[in-house]
């Protein structure tokens, strides 16, 4: 099983003397470790809590990380598809892409979290609507990545449901082509849409306090199995993901669950976890070295390779 870092900037330590040494020591941490990705969730602020809790911008953070680690993957878990014209958006992942040697691994969801938008005047249309742009962004994503999108004279055009683009043009093109991944577990509209367009799913593995949600989990592999049947498309072409929002160093009783809880993934056949603050204010990554240490030494190497019950880890 793989490993990702969920690296919050949701979070008092952004606030601190030098919130970018904090960064930087977390994602070289996750990079010596041997995980695979580092991860930066897009959000404008943040309510929850206390009411002045800090954020950043998740592409100038990860524009940091870039030049401060070598290997280890980069990318916005998930970018909301309302926040950007999905063409800048894509530039965005395609520069990330170009100035990290080809690390840039492009995370998209419809977004949920209305308060932002409300409180920034940031437009947020009904669910449908939102959704009608993401598939279209996921189909500009293919052109804008293919090689004639990378020319002026081939750029290909997209007419989609909602958003109408004349010349898909990217240049430079990314030095290789992200992987793509969709981010929730709705079965009404984000599993069709994993199963039509994307390379990754990222499913949620407990709720925000940290409970667990396999039984829920179990069922979502269950769909998306028969949402690519639908189309016509072969699992293998899709890895499953999953985020965990735990504190293991929290105790014994904790540390066990979070164990379990990895195991029961695994036989679901989730590739690779991603590691996820818990919910606590003050409790994350960035504010407790014990977090990160305690998935890295205790969960982490005793992890168990992911069961052939999913076909797309293959």
């Amino acid at each position: 099983m793989r490993f990702h870092l969920l690296l919050s900037n949701v979070t008092g330590a952004v606030a601190g003397p030098d919130p970018a040494a904090a960064l930087v020591e977390a994602a070289r941490r996750a990079e010596e470790a041997g995980l695979d990705r580092v991860w930066l969730p897009d959000h404008q602020w943040w309510d929850a809590g206390p009411a002045d809790r800090p954020v950043l911008d998740p592409f100038a953070v990860l524009g940091l990380l870039a030049g401060a680690t070598r290997r280890i993957g980069l990318g916005p878990l998930v970018a909301g598809v309302h926040f950007r014209h999905p063409a800048v958006l894509l530039k965005q992942v395609t520069t990330l892409d170009v100035l990290s040697g080809g690390r840039a691994c492009f995370g998209i969801g419809a977004g949920w979290y209305r308060p932002e938008c409300a409180g920034l005047g940031i437009p947020f249309p009904p669910a449908p609507q939102r959704y009608a742009l993401l598939a279209d962004a996921l189909r500009l994503a293919r052109l804008m990545w293919s090689p004639e999108g990378a020319s002026a004279d081939t750029a290909p055009a997209l007419t989609g449901e909602v958003l109408v683009v004349p010349r898909a043009l990217c240049s430079p093109a990314p030095r290789r082509v992200p992987p793509v991944l969709v981010g929730g577990d709705g079965p009404k509209w984000t599993l069709p849409l994993v199963a039509a367009h994307a390379d990754e799913a990222n499913l949620f593995a407990t709720t925000e306090d940290g409970t667990s949600r396999l039984d829920v989990l179990a069922d979502r592999v269950r769909r998306l199995a028969a949402e690519c049947a639908a189309v016509d498309r072969d699992p293998a072409g899709i890895t499953l993901t999953a985020t965990v929002l735990t504190d293991p160093s929290a105790g014994r009783a904790a540390l066990d669950r979070t164990r379990r809880l990895v195991d029961g993934l695994a036989a679901l056949g989730v590739a690779a976890v991603v590691i996820g603050d818990p919910a606590a204010v003050g409790a994350g990554v960035l504010d407790r070295r014990a977090v990160l240490d305690t998935w890295l030494e205790r969960v982490v190497p005793q992890a168990p390779e992911p069961a052939p019950t999913w076909r797309g880890n293959r």
